[in-house]
């Protein structure tokens, strides 16, 4: 059987070559939701931050034709309504908007480090997959508080790593 992936990973859940302690191994239910049957569809996803780095993320989801960019927040209206209308989305200064949002799959959070954890905290709490900007968080155990919570929802989270070599 062929399966289209998101992730290069096995259908298992593989043993980690590494660990780190009181994290658990991803749950069998957010590895398999990595796979998508059928159609090359990304999802139905959000952007939160479409700052300078979410502004890129927004930008490429809406040339995506397997992704549907369904709604963006910011907390700087100038910015929101700018983005919004020239990427023609519905645009929230709320983020809790876009996570009640039933149709959303996953959200990209691309808001400065400091409010990673709690932006984060509230999608997982929302049953959405998550894909936020690096670093993770600004302390480890804020990060690590972060993983179980996913794993312990059976949601995704990922950490972008597009500028890896950008010591931000």
């Amino acid at each position: 059987m062929e399966q289209n992936s998101i992730a290069n990973v096995e259908s298992t859940n593989p043993s980690p070559a590494f660990s780190f302690p009181n994290i658990p191994a991803p749950s069998q239910s957010a590895i398999d939701s990595m796979y998508i049957t059928g159609s090359k569809v990304l999802g139905v996803i959000g952007v939160i931050g479409v700052g300078a780095m979410g502004y890129n993320h927004v930008r490429i989801y809406s040339e995506l034709e397997n992704a549907h960019l369904l709604a963006i927040s910011d907390m700087v209206r100038g910015t929101l309504d700018s983005v919004s209308k020239e990427f023609n989305t519905v645009g929230y200064v709320d983020f809790d908007n876009i996570l009640q949002l039933d149709d959303l799959e996953a959200v990209n959070i691309c808001v400065p480090t400091v409010f990673h954890h709690d932006v984060v905290m509230s999608a997982i709490e929302a049953g959405k997959n998550v894909l936020v900007e690096k670093p993770i968080a600004s302390k480890l155990d804020e990060a690590q508080e972060m993983i179980v919570a996913a794993n312990d929802a059976g949601v995704l989270l990922a950490t972008g790593h597009v500028e890896r070599f950008n010591p931000a």
